[in-house]
This record gives structure tokens, sequence and C-alpha cells, in this order.
């Protein structure tokens, strides 16, 4: 919107020619463009400011073709250099970053399901919500199943008829052990009130733990640390261990660092903005756009699940079977000198090597390895943020540990969304638990095989090695039944002798939120 008093625009081009007032010609000197606009301002006339503009530069000296043209095309140049530092204050202001990177990771999502799902399975809803809002709304509540997120996940997709499960949430958020301004709960207390959702929900929380919960100023900083056990050991990290025993954490997941979700923009002919702009890059963590991880992890999952229909596939390089956790079709910047674009910066803002991503994924986080020099991410691990206990018996601390890895929580959940959603449509047709376990048990065999030589396609198939369903009635409450499910799915990449228990209340008349794996 133009304003025409004569004041306002002085004062807007006072400050115009203070922002680029280091530069020559254009700008200062005894043929300033400010010098020929305060002449004729009050118009408001640029081809009058122009035209005064190009008289003074001209008559001191006679005016020819050659220094005519070459005036203006170093005015052209000044311009284009003064637009460029605009547009570079711009894209590099933290909260235009954060509002490009989560638009742009959305669309990266868009695009890694359109280009996989083929049979249109998957579904990718958007909740427009801060991390305060989140925050108030869980902390609030009396019960946990009292929130309006829970509502949302849970009430509105279990309790309606035609309600379609949730099978995994991303949160475009970065936690941390301290308190953040503006929120009265600190981090911790909100992920445990987010768990006991995702629990009943039977939907896992997947969201980026950020480096101020390492101690550090940037997530460069974070393989300089001789050990990430001592960190979590000092006392500041009380309550953070104490949440990490709870079992509701298996249905959280964070994972980390950064990942590039736009190269820096070159001039390279490709683009038409009317003006030679290029991108400048002072300073990797603040001008390179980052965003969450959590949205590679998800692009993983949807390539999984549309192949498969499954989720044990997910870790790992690409295999003989699959893709693993290899991570498809990440930005990746090139090196200034790198003119034939033969080498590849990582496309995460630190590399994980191997001793790393080890100690990342014993204390709870998932990591993205980057290699140097290529254009290849992987997840080599998906534990989730529960730290297992451990048992004297060293099979049964395996199990533990099997147990506790996100992967098999989405498994065992999609089993759980299946089994509540298909009692939920059969209301009234089992007039006894004996009936409705029946039912489930024909149900699970199906997906079932015990052949150890099972092929990769014939276990996409029969995701189970062997399966039991158990339902009781509950004491005093007529319709109700508890039901207790042991899956024990063929495992990639490991050796789990025992099964995954999940335990979730079904009801004749109504549902609930009860689950517990």
């Amino acid at each position: 919107m133009l304003n025409n008093d004569p004041n306002q625009v002085v004062s807007g081009a006072s400050r115009a020619d203070g922002l680029v007032s280091d530069k020559g010609s254009l700008h200062t000197g005894p043929f300033s463009l400010k010098k020929a606009f305060s002449s004729v301002v009050n118009a408001f006339d640029i081809e009058a400011v122009t035209t005064t503009w190009l008289w003074r530069s001209l008559k001191s000296r006679p005016a020819t073709k050659e220094r005519t043209i070459a005036l203006i095309e170093r005015a052209i140049v000044d311009v284009d250099d003064l637009i460029s530092r605009q547009i570079d204050t711009i894209l590099h202001a933290v909260s235009f970053q954060k509002i490009e990177a989560s638009w742009r990771s959305l669309h990266y999502l868009v695009d890694t399901e359109a280009e996989y799902d083929e049979d249109l399975t998957i579904k990718i809803k958007i909740l427009d919500v801060s991390w305060e809002e989140l925050a108030n709304d869980v902390s609030r509540a009396i019960e946990f199943d009292q929130s309006q997120t829970f509502h949302r996940l849970y009430s509105d997709e279990f309790d309606t008829p035609g309600g379609e499960p949730f099978g995994v949430m991303l949160g475009d958020y970065h936690v941390s052990h301290r308190p953040r301004e503006g929120v009265f709960e600190s981090d911790t207390e909100v992920l445990n009130n987010i768990a006991q959702i995702a629990t009943a929900a039977l939907c896992p929380f997947i969201t980026n733990a950020s480096y101020t919960l390492f101690g550090l100023d940037s997530y460069r900083e974070l393989g300089q640390h001789p050990s990430l056990h001592d960190i979590f050991d000092q006392n500041e990290y009380i309550k953070w261990r104490s949440l990490r025993q709870q079992e509701d954490m298996r249905f959280v997941g964070l994972t980390l660092p950064n990942i590039l979700m736009r190269e820096p923009y070159r001039y390279d002919g490709t683009r038409s903005e009317g003006f030679i702009y290029q991108e400048q890059v002072n300073d990797a963590d603040a001008d390179f756009l980052w965003g969450s991880a959590c949205y590679a992890f998800g692009g993983v999952l949807i390539r999984a699940f549309a192949n498969t229909g499954w989720f044990a596939d997910i870790r790992g390089g690409i295999h003989g079977f699959g893709e693993g956790g290899a991570v498809r079709n990440l930005s990746y910047a090139r090196y200034e000198m790198d003119r034939k674009g033969i080498a590849a910066r990582p496309s995460t803002n630190v590399q994980v090597h191997d001793f790393l991503e080890r100690e990342l994924s014993e204390t709870g986080f998932i990591p993205l390895s980057s290699f140097h020099s290529t254009e290849h991410s992987v997840f080599y691990s998906n534990n989730s943020f529960h730290e297992p206990p451990q048992y004297e018996s060293e099979i049964a601390t395996l199990n533990a540990k099997l147990s506790s890895m996100i992967q098999y929580m989405l498994c065992v959940s999609r089993f759980g969304h299946f089994i509540k959603v298909m009692i939920r449509d059969k209301i009234g047709s089992f007039s006894t638990a004996a009936d409705c376990q029946q039912f489930l048990q024909n149900w699970l065999n199906e997906y079932t095989t015990s052949s150890e030589g099972t092929s990769s396609e014939l276990k996409a198939r029969y995701p189970l090695a062997a399966c039991k369903v158990e339902v009781h009635e509950q004491a005093g409450r007529l319709g109700y039944f508890t039901c207790v499910v042991h899956l024990q799915p063929h495992f990639q990449l490991d050796q789990l002798v025992s099964s995954i228990r999940l335990v979730t209340e079904l009801a004749v008349g109504t549902t609930t939120g009860n689950n517990s794996t």
C-alpha cells in the first residue's frame, strides 16, 4: 500500500539509503540516487527520479553512449545487490526459516507418498498446533483422556463409526529437558502426557530432540563430548532418566539431528526472477535451511508401508529384500569449489559416526547418519525413548530391548487398530468373551506362518510368526472385555524368541482408551 505523506516517504528513503550506504555510485557520492530522489520525492515520480539521477551522474563529463551504458549497468548491479541483501535478510530470519522448513518438510512427505503409494492407502493429516498450545492442552486436563489431543487422536477415530486410527504422529518440535519460555510445564512433563495419549491410541509420537538437551550450543558440538552417558548421569537429568523408565515411552521416538530442506539459491540460469540473486551463506548453522529429522523418518515409514503394508523393514541400509532405513530425496548442498558437483555436503548438520550412533541409540534417540561426500543417509536404529529394563537372563534383556523399538511398536499397533475397529463395528455380535476370543484368534491366524525359511515376500503377506489371544469379561462391568494379545512378528535382523504383549479394553456399547503393551 502506497503512502503519499512526503515525510513518511523521505523517512523510508533514508532508511533504505542507510542500509546500503557502504556501496558506491548508485547509493553514495556526488551522484547518489538519494540526492536525485530527494528533489522529486514529494511527487513520488519514479521516472523523474531516474531521469534526475542519470542527468546528475553524467553532467560532470561528456555523456557518451558507452559511458551511459556502463553507468546503467553498474546501477543495475547495485540494485541487484540491494535486493539480494534484503532477500537474504528475509530468508535467514529465524521466524521465516521455521515456516519455510515446516512447509518444505510437509512437501517432502507428500512427495514421498506420491512416489510410493500407488494404491492410495496412506493419508496425511495436518494439525497446526504450537508446542505451547499442545503443552497447555495436555497439562491442564484433569486426566490425559480429557484433553483435546486425546479426543482428536482417539475418540474421533476409535469411538466414531467409520473412524480410521492414526498410524503415527510426527511432531515438528524440538524437545529438551529444560523449561522453555511461555510454557508452564517442562518438556519432560508434556512428553509424559503425550506418551499416555499415544499409548491409548496405539499411535507412536515421533519428534526431534533439541541440541540444548545435551547442553550444547549447536548440533555441530554433538560429537565432541567424550561420552553421552556422562551427560545424562548429571543431576539435572534426574526427571529425564525417570521418564525413560516408564513403559508408555515405548510410544515416543526422538530423532536427530536436523536435515537440510533446501540447497542455497545459486545463480545458475535455472531461475528467472528478473534480477541476479545468489544466496549468501556465511554460517551453515544459521543460514542453511534445516528441518526436523522426524520427517525423514516419516518418509521411511511411508515407503515401507506402501511397499509391504508393514513396518518391519525401516532400519539399516539397502539390502536384497528392501531399502531398510535408507532416506531418499533429501537436499544436499555442494561445496563452493566443487564446480562439477562431485562431492556433496552431508544432508544433516552433524555427521553421526558409528560410535556416536551407537551411543545415541543406547540413550533413547533415533539418529540419522550421513555419509561424507555422498548423497546417502540412513537410520540404522529406531529405539524408542523407553529405557528397557535389565534382567538376569540375557535372553530376557534382549527381548526387552527389541520390544521397545519403534518399528515393533508400529507393527503391534497396526494389529491393535484392526482389533479395536473390528470389535467396534461388531457391537452386539458377541454374547460371551469366548466368542470374541475365537473370532480374533481366527482372524490373526490368517496373518501367521511359523515357517523359518519363509521368503521376504511371504513374510510381508504373513507378518506374524506366532499369535495368541485371550479375552476375559471384566468383573462388575457388563459388556466390557479385557483383550490380551501376544504377537511375535518376523523380526528384521533380530532374533526375538518371545512375543510382544498388547492389552486393550473392548466394549459392547462404547469404546475406551485403555491400552498397554
